[in-house]
């Protein structure tokens, strides 16, 4: 077999016309470009989430898709905000809400989220054991929101990007594309086949506008 692909290769290259070769313009053109493009836009708001539980540790991946950042009467003193209650000036709490998988902290004792070197205790809001989905809280502001999209407006063969962190490698990002649209009971199921490692699940999965 090795002989034969040598041999293969060989008459590939010799039929080649000498010279150097041409690609074809346009070709693959906005294939890098559209994967930077939006690794950028929406890298910053995928998460790292890490569950303890008797069964030991669980890592998987999630996506901030909300927070609550009312700036009605703050202050700023040193690195610390403030929000003024009549003549009290009192601590202003910066929330984000963590989309995830349920299986990724389920039974979990406690869960954390990261995000690049730094640390943050989360609370679980909302478990769906059947379409396998957590909601999180953390005390923080953790930079970038990519807010839910339905999908529905998608097209079977349309490039998609999965943004996840397999084997804790954070904000590692693959190529699929749209490969079927189901429905079960009443939601919109979206099937790819982007590649999905163990440690990416509660990733987002994002078009081609992020």
């Amino acid at each position: 077999a090795l002989a034969w692909l040598i041999f293969t290769s060989l008459a590939s290259f010799a039929a080649e016309p000498q010279g150097k070769r041409v690609r074809p313009v346009g070709a693959f053109d906005d294939l890098p470009s559209a994967a930077t493009s939006v690794f950028e836009k929406v890298s910053k708001s995928v998460v790292i989430v890490e569950a303890l539980s008797s069964d030991g540790r669980i890592q998987g991946s999630g996506v901030v898709y909300d927070s609550d950042r009312s700036t009605l009467g703050i202050k700023i003193k040193g690195d610390k905000l403030f929000y003024k209650e009549g003549d009290k000036l009192l601590n202003f709490q910066l929330l984000s809400y963590v989309v995830s998988n349920a299986h990724v902290i389920k039974n979990a004792s406690s869960v954390s989220v990261l995000q690049g070197n730094k640390r943050y205790e989360a609370d679980v809001m909302y478990v769906d054991d059947e379409f396998d989905l957590a909601l999180l809280c953390v005390d923080a502001d953790l930079l970038s929101v990519s807010p839910p999209f339905s999908g529905a407006q998608l097209k079977v063969g349309e490039r998609v990007f999965a943004i996840g962190s397999p084997l804790c490698l954070e904000n590692s990002i693959s190529e699929g594309i749209i490969s079927g649209k189901r429905e079960q009971n009443g939601v919109l199921l979206l099937q790819t086949t982007t590649p999905i490692s163990k440690g990416s699940s509660g990733g987002g999965l994002f078009d081609t506008k992020g």
